[in-house]
């Protein structure tokens, strides 16, 4: 049976590591990609919760199930799944928490998290993509930190990803940290929506 170790970052990332090789021994509020999403909710609860991406014009493969949290940890917990799999297997995981036209505070407590995971993540290949123009706006910008798990030279990869999102004030959209724990499948079909902008 494996042993699971409880890692909390600067009372914000938390994450259970059972091993450090397979980016689905990872957990965000308990729950891990690759698993089904029935195994935390019900289907009406899935339902009630879930939207699709409002930049992904129509494409209805992956859905957003959203759950808000009044936590010290996170805000928003977002868990994205599989549409027409009637299992929802869950193909990545996202916790937010919000910077209110604060995006100099966002920074700062990403390199924090950053640093602590650069000690747990020594053998994982690890790029900062710097201060991007966000693909469905250009008026706004993400930080984007990538820890591979596979030897991929950018974000088509199962990955854990650290980024500040500095929303256009002119969007509803809250300034936020996420912290992303993502397969290869979801940052696949992420390109493929970026690339219709």
């Amino acid at each position: 049976m494996k042993k699971l170790l409880i890692i909390t970052i600067l009372n914000f990332f938390f994450i259970i590591q059972s091993q450090a090789n397979d980016i689905s021994d990872f957990q965000i509020n308990g729950i891990s990609i690759d698993e089904s999403l029935l195994n935390h909710f019900t289907r009406n609860e899935i339902k009630k919760n879930s939207v699709f991406l409002e930049q992904a014009k129509g494409n209805k493969e992956i859905k957003r199930f959203e759950i808000y949290k009044n936590t010290e940890d996170y805000d928003k917990i977002s868990i994205l799944y599989k549409n027409f799999d009637q299992s929802f297997p869950i193909v990545a995981i996202e916790g937010l928490q919000w910077f209110r036209d604060d995006i100099g505070s966002c920074l700062k407590k990403r390199d924090e998290v950053i640093k602590e995971l650069k000690s747990l993540f020594k053998d994982k290949e690890n790029w900062d993509a710097k201060k991007q123009t966000h693909f469905a706006d250009k008026n706004s910008y993400t930080y984007n930190y990538y820890f591979l798990f596979e030897e991929v030279k950018d974000n088509s990869a199962d990955h854990i990803l650290i980024s500040c999102y500095d929303w256009a004030k002119k969007l509803k959209y809250l300034d936020h940290l996420r912290i992303s724990i993502s397969t290869k499948e979801y940052s696949q079909w992420l390109n493929k929506l970026a690339a219709k902008y």
